[in-house]
């Protein structure tokens, strides 16, 4: 029998989507521990999703982690918890920013408007609430959330919120 020894630590994050979400959707997730991101595929039911076994870094405690989903929210941060011999992390993503800028703003509402009253996929950007359809429903998620910018582990926020376009 052969034991193998990795120099990494496990992650368990548990997301939840911000609004009323009642379709089923795989999305892709940004996780990023310091400067490295990883896309990880995650299945939603309805508005919870869970990643299991997330590779992070060795370290003694592990910092700030930020997470996003790529097609529908603004980043989030947030501090893992020691849990046995792994972590976990759980967060709530805002969504609304169907362009990956990291804010909620007029450029999301083009989208929006350019995708409105057609059939899609689950997870098309401008598809929030994971049904089969964009519609008001969708338009929700962007004018409850608008202008919001997203998290990030130094405290500083990158991204500008447009109003309009000329």
């Amino acid at each position: 029998r052969t034991i193998t020894v990795i120099d990494q630590q496990l992650l368990d994050i548990t997301f939840t989507l911000d609004g009323a979400v009642g379709g089923n959707s795989t999305r892709d997730i940004r996780v990023t521990v310091g400067t490295t991101p990883t896309i990880v595929q995650v299945s939603f039911i309805g508005k919870i999703g869970t990643a299991t076994g997330v590779i992070l870094p060795t370290a003694a405690t592990q910092g700030c982690i930020t997470v996003k989903d790529v097609h529908h929210s603004i980043a989030r941060s947030g501090t893992p918890i020691a849990s046995g011999a792994r972590y976990t992390l759980a967060v709530a993503l805002v969504q609304g920013d169907s362009n990956d800028d990291n804010v909620v703003d007029i450029v999301d509402f083009a989208s929006f408007v350019a995708a409105r009253g057609t059939v899609v996929p689950t997870n098309h950007p401008a598809n929030f609430n994971a049904d089969v359809a964009v519609n008001n429903a969708d338009l929700s998620f962007i004018s409850v959330n608008f202008f919001q910018i997203g998290e990030s582990c130094s405290g500083l926020t990158t991204g500008h919120p447009l109003a309009r376009i000329s």
